[in-house]
């Protein structure tokens, strides 16, 4: 339960709605015998999003508190700017131009499928492994740092880490693992990696450049990690989440996460992303700062529509409850004038 106010309750359902229910119909839900703590705590989170229940911290002496939060805009908010700003989808002219590449004219580094073709073709498992077996594992990072390089998805700066490496065969062999994710040894694929790159003296890795060429790899089942975008999409998703300045595998596991949901819910929508950079490119025009007023009216739109039909289905449950108790009442005349008449 999630409020209760003028002879009603409002209780969070898991599939993201709040419902109310009239005095009359308490009794009809029945208390969990075994309550599931992290269903509750996931409820609990999904009513504060939806703006209907407010967060709880806790003080220093221990003791709980509320705190007034602003509702948030959730991922049917950000679906009506993104169709606002893109009414063809992720298929159409306006999108396919901007993010995905054109038909004729000139490669920009925006445009991510030449960048995913290329990607196959110098950092495929084979090629790279060749090329490490022949000792050539300078050519082996300079391959990585040029399809990183001729995309928007890094800056120079945080490519100048890498190109400042000298390769040898233990971080090259890293790389190909990290890339292609297979894993040899003990160690998971990233943390080997970084590893690798720690020993070299590489330690302060940017998220962007490390993740970014995985994603051109296999772009169905790898995303790049622009911080800013996974922060603000996580402050939506997950609020508890917090993504450090520096790449691990149970963070990076944790943004795919959510990030697979925000493809389902597209997809569900009837908005069908080809890869999970359309899903991250949808995340990042949505949530962007020169769409904020656009995502605040879309919420307030779809919230006032929301309450109106909270109060319709109210006055219907009255209505309902009030026809009712008339019938009962009707029904028992009935059985006392049929006894008068025996």
């Amino acid at each position: 339960m999630v409020w209760e106010r003028e002879n009603k309750r409002g209780y969070q359902f898991e599939d993201g709605e709040v419902r109310v229910f009239a005095e009359p119909y308490f009794g009809l839900l029945q208390p969990a015998s075994q309550p599931d703590a992290v269903l509750r705590h996931q409820l609990r989170e999904r009513a504060v999003l939806n703006g209907v229940l407010e967060p709880v911290t806790t003080t220093r002496n221990g003791i709980s508190r509320a705190k007034q939060s602003a509702p948030q805009p959730n991922l049917d908010d950000q679906l009506t700017v993104f169709e606002a700003l893109f009414p063809e989808g992720f298929h159409g002219a306006r999108w396919t131009d901007q993010r995905r590449g054109r038909v004729e004219g000139r490669r920009l580094k925006r445009h991510l499928d030449p960048a995913i073709d290329d990607a196959a073709v110098r950092l495929g498992a084979a090629p790279l492994q060749a090329l490490i077996d022949e000792g050539r594992h300078a050519e082996v990072l300079q391959r990585f740092v040029d399809v990183v390089g001729s995309t928007d998805l890094a800056t120079n700066k945080q490519l100048e880490g890498f190109r400042k490496l000298r390769a040898d065969a233990e971080l090259t062999q890293a790389l190909h693992g990290f890339l292609h994710d297979t894993r040899r040894g003990d160690l998971a694929p990233m943390a080997r990696l970084r590893l690798e790159l720690a020993r070299l003296g590489f330690r302060k890795l940017p998220w962007t450049a490390l993740t970014a060429a995985r994603a051109l790899l296999y772009p169905t089942d790898h995303m790049v990690v622009r911080p800013s975008v996974v922060r603000a999409q996580a402050k939506l998703l997950a609020p508890r989440f917090r993504l450090g300045p520096v790449p691990s595998a149970a963070e990076y596991s944790r943004s795919l996460e959510f990030t697979m949901t925000v493809r389902a819910h597209l997809t569900k929508s009837g908005l069908i992303p080809r890869d999970l950079f359309d899903v991250t490119g949808f995340m990042r025009v949505t949530l962007a700062a020169s769409a904020k007023r656009a995502r605040l009216e879309a919420m307030v739109e779809r919230r006032s529509a929301e309450n109106g039909a909270t109060e319709a289905g109210a006055t219907e449950s009255d209505a309902t409850e009030a026809s009712a108790t008339e019938a009962g009442a009707a029904e028992a005349g009935a059985a006392e004038a049929g006894a008068v008449i025996q």
